[in-house]
């Protein structure tokens, strides 16, 4: 895993425009504009590409170990190096705030605008939690395991 650390270059910036974008009222009209096709939303711009590859931190980790990571920190996979293991599998968890809410709008418009991109959306969980209204609470869901230690 490669991954710049928050205090160098923050992922903030990023998730607010993609935020402002889906909540503009004419999102489905800019999808379809020029302007439009020159933006590569879920994946970083050329220049940032840049400051990753410039700032990027790969540490060696062994198997069992774990690293925790925010949204706010960008982070890719990196290409296993020569060792032991011929491969590896990962496991991925998500942790969300017990006050986070559901926004199925939300959802259609990033949905959208990554499909209007050519692209497939990273993730269909946010459609499985079909006991949710917009605005309910995330950690009322039936399909959600959440603990009292949050």
């Amino acid at each position: 895993m490669a991954y710049v650390p928050q205090n160098v270059y923050p992922a903030s910036g990023y998730f607010n425009l993609i935020y402002e974008l889906v909540q503009h009222e004419n999102i489905a009209e800019f999808c379809q504009t020029e302007d439009f096709k020159f933006f590569n939303f879920p994946h970083a711009s050329k220049v940032e590409e840049l400051i990753l590859e410039k700032n990027k931190v790969e540490d060696d980790f062994e198997v069992g170990d774990a690293l925790l990571l925010n949204k706010f920190v960008w982070h890719r996979s990196a290409p296993l190096r020569e060792g032991k293991l011929p491969s590896r599998m990962a496991y991925t968890m998500r942790f969300v705030d017990s006050q986070a809410r559901y926004g199925k709008n939300f959802i259609d418009d990033f949905n959208y605008m990554v499909k209007a991109m050519g692209d497939d959306p990273l993730t269909s969980f946010g459609y499985k939690l079909t006991d949710l209204k917009e605005g309910d609470l995330i950690s009322k869901s039936k399909f959600v395991y959440s603990s009292n230690l949050c």
